[in-house]
């Protein structure tokens, strides 16, 4: 069930408007992510805080 969400979000975050448009931004972000915990031991909330700061300036905010 965790694989199963895990693959579910990862799908939509690649692709957004679900009509195949695959977003390279977040895929260099979750590589960076995975590279961060598997090789230089990075702890799990310092990863999600960057990946949030990441995403905050890299992409932009939508007001309603």
């Amino acid at each position: 069930m965790i694989l199963n969400l895990g693959v579910t979000f990862t799908i939509d975050a690649m692709r957004p408007d679900r009509k195949g448009v695959f977003d390279p931004f977040v895929a260099g972000v979750a590589i960076a992510a995975f590279i961060a915990m598997q090789r230089c031991k990075v702890g799990l909330m310092t990863v999600i805080g960057a990946c949030a700061m990441l995403g905050w300036a890299g992409k932009p905010i939508l007001v309603v």
